[in-house]
């Protein structure tokens, strides 16, 4: 099951995993792993096992990336799931500010980025 952030049914932390593996927040999904060890050991399948630890491989490289970028560089603000949660959480979006401008900029200066990426 994907997680629809729209809607009011209540994701488990592998669902949240599967909805931002692609999403770049490094801080997010790390507190996932963190905040939910015990339930990710206790209630996955092989099949899930093996999906965590590609997202946990993913994750290191978001980390690497905002070691040397700075917060928020791995970012994916292309992400409609995770843009959702920034658009409707003013809280959300407050607390990732930082890390979203990291990410504009970041963007910006990629090979084909507009002149005038913000």
């Amino acid at each position: 099951m994907v997680y629809n952030v729209m809607s009011n049914s209540i994701p488990t932390p592998f669902d949240l995993l599967v909805n931002f593996e692609d999403s770049g927040n490094a801080t997010f999904v790390s507190y996932l792993f963190q905040a939910k060890s015990e339930w990710l050991s206790k209630n996955l399948s092989p099949e899930q096992r093996l999906r965590c630890e590609a997202i946990r491989k993913r994750l290191e490289v978001w980390q690497e990336q905002e070691r040397q970028e700075g917060p928020g560089a791995a970012l994916n603000l292309s992400h409609e799931k995770m843009m959702a949660v920034f658009n409707e959480r003013r809280w959300v979006r407050m607390k990732f500010a930082n890390q979203i401008a990291n990410a504009e900029r970041v963007a910006s200066l990629q090979p084909g980025a507009p002149a005038n990426a913000t």
